[in-house]
This record gives structure tokens, C-alpha cells and sequence, in this order.
């Protein structure tokens, strides 16, 4: 896996896969729900929702993705949302969004690529969700281009 800062609100996740086996691959996960965990355990009852109900973390599947959005907050040393915020991950190969799971179709090592690319993206306002979108699709598209930019802008600083 290589990891790179494609823009300045987008990375970029190179996933090389290397089996001369059959594969089932999965992505998953969910929004956490408590406020406090120390090495994924709850400290305290206390939940996200329950702390900052105007927050409203909304999961929704998209084209080839996903994307979190959230409600606006201002609680100045805590949590500040304007409430366009988005985070969205789009992948290069197909997944299926069931409830808050994600799950990638169940597919043979031949016809998964070898290499796949997932863009993650952190986006403060409906502006920027609406401007990065271009970049993400370029991204996804010429990824070796942006993984070489950016290790040379890391050689270079």
C-alpha cells in the first residue's frame, strides 16, 4: 500500500494485491458512536449524537463510494462543522454500500485488479465538495501521476 497527498483536501491510497489464489475481499466499517475510546473500547456511555446532536453524521453510498456528511457545529475548542462538510471516499473498483457497511463484491483473483486506488477526501464547504470532484475523477484516472507528484514534492522540500 503507498499512500500520497494527491491535493491539497485529497489523498490517494495505492493498493497492490499479489496472490496466486482465489480472493473474497471486503471493505467495512462504520461511524463511531461513542465520544470516548481508548484502544476500541468505550471510557464512558456518553455518544457522539448525545454530546452534539446538531452534528447529524449522515453515511450515504455514491457512485463509487462513499461519503460521510455533517450537520453544522460550533463548539469552539471541541467540534466546528459548517454544516456543507463532507468526507468521501471513492474507489476504483466497484463496492455496494449495506446499511453503514461497506462490502466489495466477492471476485477471483482474475478478475480483481492487481492494483487498485481509493482517493479519501476532507472537504469544509459545498464549494469545495463541488471543485474537488473534477480532481478526484482525474485522480482516479491518472494515479501514477499523482503518487510521482507528490514524492516529488516531498524529495524537493
Amino acid at each position: 500500500m503507498t499512500l500520497r497527498f494527491a491535493t491539497p483536501r485529497t489523498s490517494l491510497l495505492e493498493t497492490k494485491i499479489t496472490s496466486n489464489k482465489p480472493l473474497d475481499l471486503v471493505w467495512d466499517g462504520e461511524l463511531l458512536e461513542k465520544l470516548e475510546a481508548k484502544e476500541g473500547k468505550p471510557l464512558s456511555d456518553k455518544t457522539i449524537a448525545g454530546e452534539y446532536p446538531d452534528y447529524q453524521r449522515k453515511i450515504s453510498a455514491t457512485r463509487d463510494g462513499l461519503k460521510v456528511t455533517f450537520g453544522k457545529v460550533r463548539a469552539t475548542w471541541d467540534l466546528l462543522t459548517s454544516g456543507e462538510s463532507e468526507y468521501q471516499v471513492h474507489k476504483s473498483c466497484r463496492c455496494r454500500l449495506k446499511s453503514t457497511v461497506i462490502a466489495l463484491p466477492v471476485r477471483r483473483i482474475s478478475t480483481v485488479r492487481p492494483r487498485s486506488n481509493t482517493t479519501y477526501s476532507h472537504l469544509l464547504t459545498a464549494q469545495e465538495v463541488s471543485k474537488e470532484q473534477m480532481q478526484i475523477r482525474d485522480i482516479l484516472a491518472r494515479p501514477a501521476f499523482y503518487l510521482t507528484a507528490s514524492q516529488q514534492r516531498w524529495k524537493n522540500t
